[in-house]
């Protein structure tokens, strides 16, 4: 058996972003973001994603990090277009093009981790089964809303009711969501009032997302910090950035410093288009000077 402080695991997906920018394709997956930023802070990443042999150098990009791969070959790579009309990153149009394999016990044999961050997709990708096997090994397990709420409906990406949330979230430590995904899930544009319904449903902590900045409940207080970047240019990623800075951040770090961290990181990766490329060191720098 071996032993990381952070497992990440999640679908590669090929990303095609259009924005006002223009079009470009771009490997994505949250494993992929999210990998890339705990490796920039943590000794023991590993990654354990499903793609298609065609995409197999983000695995190539991922070792030359000094990240463990774990890949899962699948018929098809994940396939997705995402279309930001406008400035504000929580505004965006998603579509389908092909799905990879959904994820099992067996996928995880001979390793383990203190944190598992779970990145998927769409819903199916990751089950409740395997999200108890990981929470009855006593890591810390954090999730994104985003993989239990999306289905595809004519190729296009829409959001459905969570039918599994009173079974799934009292099993995880760290539930993500963004603002859309948070109003969708509660009914509630606030994003006070938000969190709060959403700690109520299990989850022990409760991390949002929106345009200016990032949020976290625990049920007894909440704590915020707004991003500081230079340009925005890298919005795809944004989240997985967060929550997996965050997450692998809280295996030693309280709260409030957790989410200082994890801000300060995602606002450097928000100025450059792809996963976060820079060092703890400027992280540190901007948590000293901004936070």
């Amino acid at each position: 058996m071996k032993h990381y402080q952070v497992v990440h695991i999640g679908n590669y997906t090929k990303d095609t972003i259009i924005d006002k920018s223009g079009t470009r394709v771009v490997d994505g997956g949250g494993f992929n973001y999210g990998a890339r930023a705990t490796v920039s802070f943590m000794e023991t990443v590993a990654v354990v994603t499903k793609l298609a042999e065609a995409d197999a150098h983000v695995i190539d990009n991922l070792q030359r990090w000094g990240i463990d791969t774990y890949p899962i070959p699948s018929p098809h790579s994940t396939a997705l277009t995402l279309h930001y009309y406008s400035d504000n990153p929580d505004e965006r149009k998603m579509s389908v093009q092909s799905l990879a394999d959904p994820f099992v016990q067996e996928d995880l044999a001979g390793i383990s981790a203190d944190a598992y961050i779970l990145a998927p997709s769409l819903k199916g990708e990751i089950p409740a089964s395997l999200i108890a096997h990981l929470s009855n090994s006593g890591a810390l397990v954090a999730i994104d809303a985003q993989g239990y709420i999306r289905v595809v409906e004519d190729s296009t990406i829409v959001y459905e009711p969570w039918t599994e949330a009173s079974t799934i979230l009292p099993m995880v430590s760290i539930l993500k969501v963004d603002i859309a995904e948070a109003a969708f899930l509660t009914g509630s544009d606030d994003r006070y009032e938000a969190v709060r319904r959403l700690y109520a449903m299990g989850a022990k902590e409760i991390l949002l997302t929106w345009r200016d900045g990032a949020l976290v409940h625990d049920g007894s207080a909440m704590y915020e910090e707004q991003f500081t970047y230079s340009q925005l240019l890298g919005r795809s990623g944004r989240g997985d950035t967060c929550i997996s800075s965050y997450a692998a951040a809280r295996l030693s770090a309280s709260i409030p410093d957790a989410l200082k961290w994890s801000v300060a990181l995602t606002s450097l990766k928000l100025e450059k288009e792809g996963p976060f490329d820079r060092s703890a060191e400027e992280v540190a720098d901007l948590v000293r000077h901004a936070y």
